[in-house]
């Protein structure tokens, strides 16, 4: 886990990027449900 100290300004869009895909998916599934 140390990695996530060393590197927090790249840790940190990645966790908004899982947030939005997740939200991406979310409404993709809405359009076209699996």
């Amino acid at each position: 886990m140390a990695h996530l100290r060393l590197r927090p300004a790249i840790i940190r869009p990645r966790m908004v990027n899982v947030f939005t895909d997740s939200a991406t998916s979310d409404a993709q599934n809405l359009v076209h449900p699996p």
